[in-house]
């Protein structure tokens, strides 16, 4: 009778025959939902009338522009469940037992804020999305606690989202999951990874620019550390991060998006100090207990430098 209500919001953008191929997935789900809402950003493909004369308790909200992921802001502002299952468009295959399985994490742990769930590849069922800083071979069937969040994969507590603002959108994309993430525990909420919630992902790059993790994960990195950080770990971050998408876009011949985006930064950084609230001393320590058991940058720096690509 107390069980806490669930909404599914999916974010979608010129992915249609996609989408319509995994709506009866979704709507497989419509018994233990509150309600199923797609937020379209400015897709131009009419999918609001085809979706909602083919599954017609499902709403559309048609953005009249591509706002990126502000377009999740609006669906959870939208949504009156309280807890709220966030997917992208080719993100699916989540079972009734596992809803279930949400709602009981959050109902058994009343400072979870958001939780992140386990993302494994539509046809080979490899894990993949692994955002997550401990090395995956030894942590991805494990529940931990974690300080990021995968956008396009996890389910959030609406009050306490909404109680911190939502993702940063002017981010557009990238990064949005860590700034939310920190000030979630600033608030005094926590976050964790579930191996027993899982989904597919199908890692569709219809409609995206083969540029957009280049500069996209550079200028937001630098924003994210002036919303958040105290000066000198802000160094440190920047120093590993900035130098990493460096190496990136220099081996994969995107340094023209590195150097805008630096640009592009710079130019904005004054509205992101109007907006900053660095992390408490305590959110700090949380971090550092956190982060014991993350991998090593000798190991994360070998793996990564010898692949090539960005998206996660």
């Amino acid at each position: 009778m107390n069980s806490m209500s669930v909404s599914l919001v999916i974010l979608t953008y010129k992915r249609k025959p996609l989408l319509l191929s995994l709506m009866d997935s979704y709507w497989s789900l419509r018994d233990v939902l509150k309600e199923i809402i797609i937020v379209d950003n400015d897709s131009g493909e009419g999918l609001k009338s085809e979706i909602e004369d083919r599954y017609p308790s499902v709403s559309v909200i048609e953005l009249q522009e591509n706002v990126g992921t502000q377009g999740r802001n609006v669906g959870i502002s939208r949504a009156t469940a309280d807890i709220v299952i966030l997917l992208d468009d080719d993100v699916f295959d989540l079972s009734i037992d596992e809803v279930g399985r949400v709602v009981s994490a959050f109902e058994k742990n009343k400072e979870l804020a958001a939780l992140c769930f386990k993302v494994v590849h539509a046809d080979s069922s490899e894990l993949i999305n692994w955002c997550h800083h401990k090395p995956k071979e030894f942590f991805a069937n494990k529940s931990f606690e974690t300080y990021e969040i995968t956008e396009g994969a996890v389910a959030v507590r609406r009050d306490a989202f909404l109680a911190v603002g939502g993702f940063p959108g002017h981010f557009f994309i990238s990064h949005e999951g860590p700034d939310l993430a920190l000030r979630l525990m600033d608030a005094g909420y926590s976050i964790w990874y579930s191996p027993d919630i899982v989904v597919k992902h199908h890692q569709s790059t219809l409609g995206r620019p083969s540029w957009r993790r280049y500069y996209y994960d550079t200028r937001n990195v630098i924003w994210l550390s002036a919303r958040n950080y105290p000066l000198l770990r802000a160094i440190r971050f920047l120093f590993v991060q900035l130098g990493a998408m460096l190496v990136y876009s220099a081996r994969d011949g995107y340094l023209k998006y590195y150097f805008k985006a630096i640009f592009n930064a710079l130019k904005g950084l004054k509205q992101e100090l109007k907006e900053r609230k660095v992390i408490s001393n305590n959110t700090q320590q949380r971090l550092k207990l956190l982060s014991a058991e993350d991998e090593s940058f000798y190991v994360k720096a070998k793996r990564r430098f010898l692949k090539s690509g960005v998206g996660i």
